[in-house]
């Protein structure tokens, strides 16, 4: 794969089942950060089983109503995606539409890091803690 299709996958893993070869695109040692997640909320996941776990039970949080594809630009090191997703939370009802930007390291065709960017407000008001 290249590195946009590994970041394009990793990408596409938000609030579905994990299935076969998904653990494959991510090195053993690889960290996942939610550089602005909110005080409570997840921030820093180590290995690729802890990262699946944490994309799959988005979708017991949210209903994806909408997620276009991203816009994935490759880089020496990797690749960076911009994207979006409109969802609603489950638990409050409430709607909730996100901005973000992952930041992906690449070494020898797996993600060993990567950095998602996001409004933290966002989050907050969807769960009605704001």
């Amino acid at each position: 794969m290249t590195n946009a299709e590994l970041l394009n996958h990793h990408v596409g893993l938000v609030g579905r089942p994990t299935s076969l070869g998904d653990r494959e695109i991510y090195d053993e040692s690889v960290v996942m950060t939610l550089m602005y997640s909110p005080e409570g909320h997840t921030h820093t996941l180590t290995g690729p089983d802890a990262i699946l776990k944490f994309m799959a039970r988005i979708g017991e949080f949210f209903q994806i109503v909408s997620r276009p594809d991203p816009l994935i630009v490759e880089t020496a090191t990797g690749a960076v995606a911009e994207y979006r997703g409109d969802m609603i939370c489950l638990e409050t009802r409430n709607t909730y539409h996100q901005d973000y930007a992952a930041i992906a390291e690449i070494v020898d065709g797996r993600i060993k890091a990567v950095r998602e960017y996001y409004d933290p407000i966002r989050v907050l008001k969807a769960f009605g803690e704001l």
